[in-house]
């Protein structure tokens, strides 16, 4: 909101509409997923009893829908009777994504421009400890197919959001299932 109202006086870029998207988990999923864009499955959780009649997305991880960085706001869920006996506060909203076999993480970097315009960078692969950051190498061992994917989807997500600045897409690649965007 502050954002807005300075927006009013002097433009903010990127627009701040972009952020009730990008800072929201549940409707930034939703807006990648209206594109064509996969993400992990989820399931938006606003009481126990919607956590507990997601079990298809179990093994998951609930995460706080904003906020919450480095493993925080998130809890790892094994099963139902871990479900049941989780003890959070309710009055905040969650997402429930279904687990993947994370095979490894990357990220693609991408100013977009006023004119349109964009330089796109290599991808990254990074690596955590502890849900935390500790290193990231370019190039990103990957193969080509989702070399492709991940700049492509990038330059879509920036295109449909209209983003001028740098923007960072990060993805998960399942050692089944192939690419997904995380968040």
């Amino acid at each position: 909101e502050v954002l807005k109202k300075i927006n009013q006086k002097n433009q903010v870029i990127p627009d701040p509409d972009i952020n009730k998207i990008v800072q929201n988990r549940f409707k930034e999923k939703k807006f990648l997923n209206k594109m064509g864009i996969k993400t992990t499955k989820y399931s938006l959780v606003e009481k126990k009893e919607d956590l507990l009649d997601d079990k298809n997305l179990l093994p998951g991880i609930l995460k706080t829908l904003t906020l919450g960085y480095d493993g925080k706001g998130q809890y790892k869920i094994n099963s139902l009777a871990e479900a049941y006996n989780l003890d959070i506060d309710f009055n905040n909203k969650y997402i429930l994504e279904k687990k993947i076999v994370l095979k490894k993480e990357i990220s693609i970097i991408i100013p977009r421009f006023k004119n349109n315009s964009f330089q796109v960078y290599e991808p990254i692969e990074n690596t955590h400890e502890d849900q935390i950051l500790q290193n990231s190498k370019i190039p990103a061992e990957i193969d080509k197919k989702i070399y492709d994917q991940s700049i492509s989807w990038a330059k879509k997500i920036s295109e449909k959001l209209n983003f001028i600045g740098t923007l960072c897409v990060e993805y998960f690649i399942d050692k089944k299932n192939g690419l997904y965007v995380n968040e």
